[in-house]
């Protein structure tokens, strides 16, 4: 057992793939064949950009097809993925893959809707620099008082990057926890949903489980 927490955080490089979406159709088809790292990236960077406001849809798959090709009920669907059901990108976007794909099959036949001029889908991906913060924990209480101090950042790191990274269930903050012997407090923090919370909401409801 590790008995000191170490905070991490991490820096980001975007790069652009080449690969473009222009339709529905598009988009699936690039969907398939992308790396990893820009699947992670389109549905996980609007977290980290918004950590303060709220968006209707963090997804940039589900935030495209609705503003740019007006699929309303598309976007929704793809919003309404449940991201905490998925422990690795491959069954994500297999997910993913599903859901647009059963709604080209119900809409066979019909006209494929294009993006306006200016506004196609550019897929990306980001390279990750990860380093430690200095910020270090020793005990529950510790910890509690770093996750005033660390950014937005360091959490997005430890809740979202640690389950699709690790491949479990639970976040780094869970796990140290449970290590620690604080149960009941680590169960609280593995029954959050990250993916319907701003990150600064996400750091105040986890201070709050330990007040």
């Amino acid at each position: 057992m590790n008995n000191i927490f170490r905070f991490y955080t991490e820096r980001r490089l975007v790069q652009a793939t080449g690969l473009r979406a222009v339709t529905v159709r598009d988009l699936l088809g690039h969907i398939k064949k992308v790396g990893g790292a820009s699947i992670f990236y389109h549905t996980h960077a609007s977290y980290l950009e918004h950590h303060f406001v709220r968006r209707r849809f963090y997804n940039d798959f589900a935030s495209w097809v609705s503003a740019s090709l007006q699929e309303h009920k598309l976007a929704e669907q793809i919003a309404g993925i449940d991201m905490l059901d998925y422990i690795t990108i491959r069954d994500l976007r297999d997910a993913i893959v599903q859901t647009i794909s059963n709604h080209l099959q119900e809409r066979k036949g019909e006209r494929a809707r294009k993006a306006p001029p200016g506004e196609e889908f550019y897929f990306c991906k980001a390279k990750s620099f990860v380093f430690p913060t200095g910020i270090e924990a020793r005990s529950v209480a510790e910890f509690f008082e770093c996750l005033r101090q660390i950014s937005p950042l360091s959490i997005y790191f430890h809740v979202f990057e640690s389950r699709l990274r690790l491949q479990r269930s639970t976040s780094d903050f869970g796990l140290w926890l449970t290590d620690m012997g604080a149960q009941d407090i680590a169960d609280k923090i593995n029954r959050i949903d990250p993916y319907v919370l701003t990150l600064e909401e996400l750091r105040e409801r986890i201070i709050s489980f330990y007040q």
